[in-house]
């Protein structure tokens, strides 16, 4: 009864996680093929470099830049949608430079506190900003993890992938813009206060973080960049006080969301191999839908393996991401930091994201899909 109260427990306090560890349990003991993938599904050099940004964003925190940032933005005399739309573009342009998933880890953060200085849904604001950085990531290679993928896959050249890409980029930021003016409320006037002070030898540390985290990826040298940011972060909080800010559930979910799902990917082509074949309006649609079930980089692992043409996928698992919260691994990281709903980052999301899918899927047809 002890084990069960404890599951139920922990059932209540980390649903997703649950039904991620569930899942991995039940594969595990059914599929010999799933239980020799083990520990190597689970991604560890990821895990590790997204445990490097979470180090990053936890001295930017601690050093009072991201709250100042959100007074600042609080303040400004605009709409409030129109300063969620002006902080989610300038995310949306980072993130297309180093990837959705580390800049999430510092965007969401300031969208949730502008968001509660000025008496709005945090967790609304947060998914708008991530559903910004989800189009902005989709413009170049560097962007996304399944950017990547496609890049190193097909090697389409830099021009003709952004000549891809552009029209979702547009149409995603002009479309989200538009309906974030009527899920946004108006905003309250902030209570009037001193904005927080910024340490600055704890704002550079956490810069420093971040670069050495960046600069590893690109130079391949994941575990040295990681590493050092998670020391720094370490050196600079104290090992106690880095592990009372890392939120080490985030790094178990992101884990098991790529074990899980890609193995489940893997199993479409031999269950539907109807879905990975066609013209490129079924492999925009259907990449798009499968990505709401498994998210999008194994499903675009999946279509590459298959051979599919790649700017009908690239649309279709960059249009996926701002939809369902299993889109894209940026949602659940939002999701996670803000302490929104599923619910609410839905209400924010999906329309918009809904509307530009469709406006996408036109174009395509028009040019012959």
């Amino acid at each position: 009864m002890a084990v069960l109260r404890a599951l139920r427990s922990w059932a209540e306090r980390e649903p997703l996680l649950f039904v991620l560890a569930a899942a991995a349990a039940v594969l595990a003991a059914a599929s010999p093929g799933y239980r020799a993938s083990l520990p190597w599904s689970l991604r560890p050099g990821l895990l590790l470099v997204f445990t490097g940004l979470l180090s990053a964003s936890a001295l930017l925190e601690a050093s009072g830049l991201l709250g100042y940032t959100a007074h600042r933005l609080a303040r400004l005399r605009a709409p409030l949608w129109l300063r969620v739309a002006a902080l989610g573009a300038a995310m949306g342009l980072l993130s297309s430079l180093v990837t959705n998933d580390a800049t999430v880890v510092v965007a969401v953060p300031v969208a949730a506190m502008l968001a509660e200085e000025v008496g709005a849904p945090p967790g609304v604001a947060a998914a708008l900003v991530t559903a910004y950085i989800n189009y902005g990531s989709s413009l170049l290679p560097f962007g996304s993890p399944q950017n990547l993928l496609v890049w190193d896959t097909y090697r389409p050249g830099l021009a003709a992938f952004v000549a891809a890409t552009a029209p979702l980029v547009a149409v995603g930021t002009v479309v989200l813009a538009a309906w974030s003016r009527r899920v946004l409320p108006e905003a309250s006037p902030p209570p009037p206060r001193e904005a927080p002070r910024v340490e600055p030898r704890v704002a550079a540390a956490g810069a420093a973080a971040a670069a050495a985290v960046v600069a590893g990826e690109l130079l391949r040298h994941r575990l040295a960049g990681s590493l050092a940011a998670i020391a720094l972060a370490a050196l600079v909080l104290g090992p106690r006080g880095l592990l009372e800010e890392l939120d080490l559930a985030l790094v178990a979910l992101l884990g098991l969301m790529v074990s899980v799902f890609t193995y489940l990917g893997s199993l479409v082509e031999h269950a539907a191999p109807w879905l990975l074949h066609g013209g490129p309006l079924r492999v925009y649609a259907s990449s798009l839908l499968l990505s709401q079930a498994i998210s999008n980089v194994p499903a675009a692992a999946v279509y590459i393996a298959a051979g599919a043409p790649w700017r009908p996928l690239l649309l279709g698992v960059d249009a996926a991401g701002p939809m369902l919260v299993t889109g894209s691994l940026a949602n659940i990281i939002a999701l996670r930091l803000s302490r929104g709903s599923v619910g609410e980052m839905h209400r924010a999301q999906l329309p918009a994201a809904a509307a530009a899918a469709a406006v996408i899927a036109a174009l395509l047809a028009l040019q012959g899909g």
